[in-house]
């Protein structure tokens, strides 16, 4: 029925938007690149992007191909709307990995495709199960070409997407006050004795010195209060339970006793137990080139996001974040650079994404005077984020971000504009305002700029997703369950998308490129429908009910939850 109105409405659909392009042009920024971008100054160089079935890959895809590079794409996905972008040059189909095969033929194919299209710098746009699996092929692919990765090695990516192995890190790197109070768990007992152990004591921790570039009224204050309440979750990719917000312990001993007893806690299938903090969610997409932040973006998080809205760069949140961030990349590179005993250039090097999920919470002095702002890092994502799409006014800037990876040596930057091997492209052939003047300490220049979204960019949504999520699901409730708190409810949500469908931007929605948001709807997300109908029914007929079934879907970056 969805796809039935979306076949309906689309003609519609894609007219409104070109008739409010030209109206309001200034609101919807991917317009202006309708035109071909203008010759660069310097040679053209040869990008792979991997995953393009995901929002985000093809976000960069249009970046890079704006600036002027060729892309190559690829993923496991033979139906990936990316595949079919104008920004793209060629696809290929990557082979998916399984427990049976492991890595090796992904890997393969990889450095097949780099060797045959001779190919500068590969992007890893990675999913949440297949990150490690491509730092693992940014190991091969360094030591057997001459082809740059935006990625992270296995072993640190590891790191950085265990929460607990993360949370140790930070320790580690003197970050402990940023990060809530978290253990790893194999086992029941062990959740049991460590919520036994938060009953009898309080944590109460000095603030970090290392922290002192936050803002002071963002700086974290002493504690004293008792660490009473927790949750846990699975360490893994765990579906059925990422949404699972059960405060631990429980109000009666039995209770906990039952909740603990129906997760399948185990050394194959370890949690982590962290301290539950009540605030609002925030997340960060960056760019790490070399140890230094080259881009970045913060936007208020939910659990399922579809809806981006950057903060402004002033905000004392976006501030905040920001110098963790900082602080976290710089004193992650001197690790790297003091652990490293043989010399190994690839082991040293940190060139990849870093999307952290904060916790922000608020407290009052008892004379109402002060409010205390908390902030905890409650996760690490070492993945490009979606929230990539909020640097549309920024594509050729945040292109030459991801070309700085290719030499440290031959890439400087100034007034004048980026001297990349000797050939200097002007300040007029990128935003004016990509390159801020922002000085340190000690009164030097940032050695190199940090890329923003632009001041007042719009908030992006996704047509397919808020189509149904604002127009037919409240329809439905109102037929089923007509009342004036339902008529109410829909009025909202209907004045809700008639806003995202005037002033917003469609994350994927390009009229440059808009092949890939037809194919995304009418091709893609059908195909998946009908896979996953196939599954259920031949699943039903084996006596597995729940296989092939989906609780939720994000259309952003083409992933179905399961059961």
């Amino acid at each position: 029925f969805f796809f039935f109105l979306l076949h309906l409405f689309s003609p519609l659909i894609r007219l409104l938007q070109s008739l409010l392009t030209f109206t309001f042009h200034a609101r919807f920024p991917l317009f202006l690149y309708k035109n071909p971008p203008p010759p660069r100054k310097f040679p053209c160089r040869v990008i792979l992007i991997t995953g393009l079935s995901m929002n985000k890959a093809i976000t960069l895809s249009r970046n890079f191909h704006a600036n002027g590079q060729r892309v190559i794409g690829a993923d496991t996905a033979p139906l990936a709307p990316g595949r079919i972008s104008n920004s793209v040059h060629k696809f290929y189909k990557l082979p998916v990995t399984t427990l049976s095969s492991g890595p090796s033929d992904y890997i393969f194919a990889l450095l097949q495709i780099i060797t045959r299209e001779r190919v500068d710098l590969w992007v890893s746009c990675s999913g949440v199960s297949d990150e490690v699996v491509d730092g693992t092929a940014r190991d091969v692919i360094l030591r057997q070409t001459q082809c740059k990765c935006v990625q992270f090695s296995a072993s640190l990516t590891e790191q950085l997407h265990e929460k607990d192995k993360f949370v140790s890190l930070c320790l580690r790197l003197g970050l402990d006050d940023a990060v809530p109070e978290t253990h790893a768990v194999d086992s029941r007992e062990s959740v049991h004795r460590l919520l036994h152990a938060s009953q009898r004591h309080s944590t109460s921790q000095a603030p970090s010195p290392q922290l002192s570039s936050f803002p002071k009224f963002l700086q974290k204050q002493r504690n004293h209060q008792q660490t009473s309440h927790f949750i846990l979750k699975s360490t893994g990719v765990n579906d059925a339970t990422r949404s699972d917000m059960t405060l631990l312990p429980r109000r009666t001993l039995s209770l906990t006793y039952d909740h603990v007893s129906a997760l399948p806690i185990s050394k194959n299938q370890p949690y982590i137990l962290q301290q539950y903090i009540q605030g609002k969610e925030y997340c960060t997409h960056s760019l790490i080139v070399h140890g230094q932040v080259r881009a970045f973006v913060c936007c208020p998080s939910t659990d399922l996001l579809m809806h981006y809205t950057a903060l402004p760069s002033d905000n004392p949140i976006a501030v905040a974040t920001l110098n963790f961030t900082r602080a976290f990349a710089e004193r992650l590179q001197e690790k790297l650079e003091a652990d490293d005993e043989d010399g190994n250039i690839a082991n040293k090097e940190l060139t990849g994404h870093l999307s952290f999920d904060f916790l922000v919470s608020t407290s009052q002095s008892p004379n109402g005077t002060t409010v205390t702002w908390d902030i905890k890092c409650i996760e690490c994502n070492p993945r490009p984020h979606t929230a990539i799409a909020l640097f549309s006014g920024r594509r050729r800037s945040l292109a030459e971000a991801y070309l700085s990876a290719l030499d440290t040596n031959s890439i400087q930057y100034g007034k004048e504009g980026v001297v990349l091997n000797g050939h200097t492209s002007p300040p007029s052939a990128r935003e004016e305002t990509s390159f801020t003047e922002k000085e340190e300490e000690d009164g030097h220049m940032e050695d190199a700029p940090i890329i923003k979204p632009q001041p007042h960019t719009p908030s992006v949504y996704w047509t397919s997703h808020d189509f149904v999520t604002l127009g037919i699901l409240p329809l439905v409730h109102l037929f089923l369950s007509p009342s004036r708190q339902s008529l109410t409810a829909y009025r909202s949500s209907l004045f809700m998308l008639i806003d995202h469908l005037l002033f917003w931007q469609d994350g994927l929605f390009s009229f440059s490129d808009p092949l890939p948001w037809w194919w995304s709807a009418h091709v893609f997300w059908p195909t998946k429908f009908g896979l996953c109908i196939k599954q259920l029914l031949q699943s039903s007929l084996s006596g597995d009910s729940t296989e092939g079934m989906w609780t939720r879907l994000n259309v952003s970056t083409g992933k179905m939850f399961g059961c």
